[in-house]
């Protein structure tokens, strides 16, 4: 290795102890190595730290489009679009997460659940299991219905 030789981002700079070199990062930092180490790194450890954090972000937004492109969300036009005003509102902070359950006062994180999706910003604040206990009742609740509606039709 040689002063000036090129790494990917880092370039050598001086030789440093113990068979290590000093490297100089495009971002401007400082690092050191040995030659064998940078068989396998290109960049500084700051660097490196940014673009598994954008690499990271970039698979998260593909795994989130690929979810809203199946059949089932497309479906639910009006849920997805309340789900998003819901986040948009917890970002800004005009909607506050509670600390504490509304239905048994649990102490454990709590979502927002959405009794009338027309109403995206009014939620009822549950935790993990009251909000799973609220789906089931909302689907022995519809199962109910669909029966009447059967049976008066029969």
């Amino acid at each position: 290795m040689e002063p000036g030789d090129r790494f990917g981002r880092l370039m050598a700079v001086a030789p440093a102890d113990s068979g290590r070199w000093v490297l100089l990062c495009d971002c401007g930092l400082l690092t050191t190595a040995t030659p064998v180490g940078l068989e396998t790194r290109t960049e500084c450890a700051d660097c490196e730290r940014k673009s598994d954090a954008k690499r990271a972000e970039e698979a998260a937004k593909l795994d989130r489009e690929a979810l809203l492109s199946t059949p089932y969300a497309q479906s639910l036009p009006h849920q997805r679009e309340a789900h998003r005003i819901y986040q948009a509102a917890l970002r800004s902070g005009a909607l506050v997460r509670p600390e504490r359950c509304e239905r048994c006062d649990s102490d454990s994180r709590v979502a927002g659940h959405h009794e009338d999706y027309r109403r995206p910003l009014d939620v009822v604040w549950l935790c993990h299991y009251c909000h799973n206990q609220r789906h089931l009742e909302l689907r022995s609740i519809e199962i109910a219905r669909l029966r009447r509606e059967e049976a008066a039709t029969c």
